[in-house]
């Protein structure tokens, strides 16, 4: 990613993460995603994605490159924030060996997630390119989000 395009990116989560994201991003989510469990797994969670940035994107403000990549930055947050509650979820269920191979799973995640996303910089250039990125973001962290979610599902049934 160009130094310039990382520093941009940076500043627009940062921004998000200076006025203090709102609860309701998180619960929306999480009400859609439902309980863990069995019976939660026929379920189609990946209804769930854009369920928050969707509605920014249709407001005046999602129109602009900025809001675009704002709307979608505050969904990644919330995202974020049930991917770090359901990896503390999984991690107290695991045994010490099982521990450390998630960290380790984690660790490669968060390296695909970055590389991945790393790539529309690359392919174009300009203010599409943060918005390619910042969905990306995004969709790995909701799927990474949903992946942990089967786990500790599995370990419900």
């Amino acid at each position: 990613m160009t130094v310039l395009f990382r520093v941009f990116f940076v500043a627009v989560i940062a921004a998000f993460s200076q006025t203090a994201l709102a609860e309701e991003p998180v619960d929306k989510i999480s009400g859609c995603l439902g309980p863990y469990g069995h019976d939660a797994q026929s379920q189609d969670k990946r209804r769930c994605v854009g369920l928050v940035s969707d509605a920014c994107l249709n407001a005046p403000e999602g129109e602009t490159t900025l809001g675009m990549t704002q709307c979608i930055g505050m969904e990644t947050k919330a995202w974020d924030a049930i991917l770090n509650r359901d990896y503390r979820a999984l991690m107290g269920r695991l045994d010490e060996a099982q521990q450390e191979k998630l960290k380790t799973a984690q660790r490669a995640w968060i390296a695909l997630r970055d590389a991945d996303c790393d790539f529309p910089s690359e392919l174009v250039r300009g203010s599409l390119a943060s918005v390619m990125a910042a969905e990306c973001f995004q969709t790995h962290t909701a799927d990474r989000v949903l992946a942990l979610r089967r786990y500790i599902d599995f370990m419900e049934w």
